[in-house]
């Protein structure tokens, strides 16, 4: 009887563990180098059909702008197939952290999504570009729809 018993209760943790892991969206999140204090973040998800998108920049301190932005391309065997239309940027004024508009493409199976932020902030140093931050800077994170 023990045995039956131990069995179930196994069983039945199993299959809770199988389906608590198979409803929900994943997400993945990724990030840029550091750059005076800043550094951009992205995370891509799949939700309903949808693939999304949201970039943030967290800084050590506040700074008087700051510029995430999130894009999301599509791709097929190698060759583009789609982009996500521009929301604009976000942009926050003193604060540490600053989220973008979230941006979503239709889910295609096989396709690779690309999720972008290159996102920029006003760091206070005078002739310094505000607007033109190195390439190792930018979070970048792939999804692949299955």
């Amino acid at each position: 009887m023990k045995r039956i018993l131990r069995g179930l209760g196994v069983g039945s943790v199993a299959l809770a563990c199988v389906f608590a892991g198979s409803g929900g969206a994943q997400a993945a999140t990724g990030h840029g180098k550091s750059y005076h204090g800043c550094r951009n973040y992205v995370k891509v998800w799949r939700s309903h059909g949808k693939v999304y998108a949201q970039g943030w920049q967290k800084c050590s301190k506040r700074r008087s702008v700051q510029r995430p932005e999130a894009g999301l391309s599509a791709y097929k065997n190698g060759k583009f197939k789609d982009v996500s239309p521009d929301k604009g940027l976000g942009g926050c004024h003193n604060k540490k952290v600053c989220k973008s508009p979230k941006v979503k493409l239709k889910v295609h199976k096989g396709y690779k999504y690309r999720a972008l932020n290159a996102g920029t902030a006003s760091i206070g140093i005078p002739d310094e570009g505000d607007y033109f931050w190195p390439k190792r800077t930018q979070a970048v994170k792939w999804y692949t729809a299955r």
